[in-house]
């Protein structure tokens, strides 16, 4: 069976039947949806039950960021020294191989911890 993953991922609620909108298993369909989401850097959240697969996929919304997304104390304080000296976050996120906003959170964290000491 041909999945319209633009639809499938377009960010709503989805409830599918086995045998009438997918041909899978449910829990291999399932699987499915949260391997494709992520393979597009979207988030998937997946439920099967029984026959029925309910689901919704698509741009993650904000997540709490855990203490390890801002790396180590000294990774940090060098990204913001190379952000004092005028490169770009991005720039920076970049060669870390890292998601933007993981890097500037950890840029404003040190410079924010650097005005309150000033």
């Amino acid at each position: 069976m041909d999945y319209r993953w633009d639809e499938l991922l377009d960010g709503q609620a989805h409830l599918y039947r086995a045998g009438r909108d997918f041909d899978l298993p449910p829990d291999e369909f399932a699987a499915l949806i949260e391997q494709t989401a992520a393979e597009f850097g979207l988030t998937a959240v997946v439920k099967a039950d029984g026959q029925f697969v309910a689901f919704r996929a698509g741009k993650a919304v904000h997540q709490p960021a855990t203490a390890l997304d801002y790396g180590n104390g000294e990774q940090a304080e060098q990204w913001a020294a190379r952000r004092a000296a005028g490169e770009s976050v991005a720039e920076i996120a970049r060669q870390a191989g890292l998601p933007y906003p993981v890097v500037y959170r950890a840029v404003k964290r040190i410079e924010s911890l650097a005005a309150a000491d000033a």
